[in-house]
């Protein structure tokens, strides 16, 4: 299993990291320039996907990805900048609802009294990503509602992500 790490394309938050006027979104949405970063992507990955030596170690990718599951975090910028790829290469794109930056969705207001926010609900994504495969649990009330995800939260969150990928993947 080789396992790849993408960041999200530009969010409206990047897009005004120094814009002391703009008031910070938590679930921010990509911007223009995010949305065609997402599309370079998915035309250099499926340009690069097939395995063309599978004799010799494939250091930096030079024989190919061979990608074959895709999975995004819910939060929406991840997801628009999943979508084109996953639908270029023709593979499974899975939401895990364990897999996000810390702190999951919250309210950055008062940042002593971080809050957690409900993120958005399964009809969502349902209509604006009909390819995504999404967690059963997963209703109307949101994939976060939780309160904001304490420090000593996140490393064992991670350990439950990674201990339940590797039994996923372990042939490939």
């Amino acid at each position: 299993m080789e396992l790849y790490f993408i960041r999200h394309g530009q969010s409206q938050n990047n897009a005004n990291w120094n814009n002391p006027d703009y008031k910070e979104n938590p679930d921010p949405a990509l911007t223009e320039n995010g949305h065609e970063q997402a599309r370079i992507m998915a035309e250099f990955l499926k340009k690069n996907q097939a395995i063309t030596n599978d004799q010799n170690w494939n250091i930096q990718n030079r024989y190919g990805f061979g990608l074959t599951h895709m999975y995004t975090s819910m939060m929406e910028r991840a997801v628009y900048t999943a979508v084109p790829s996953a639908q270029a290469l023709q593979i499974p794109l899975l939401a895990w609802k364990e897999i996000h930056e810390e702190g999951g969705i919250f309210s950055r207001g008062d940042k002593e009294n971080l809050s957690g926010l409900p993120g958005r609900p399964r009809s969502f994504f349902a209509q604006n990503f009909p390819i995504l495969t999404l967690p059963d649990d997963l209703d109307e009330t949101g994939w976060w509602n939780r309160p904001f995800e304490a420090k000593e939260e996140r490393q064992p969150r991670a350990d439950r992500v990674f201990d339940e990928l590797l039994p996923r993947h372990k042939d490939r």
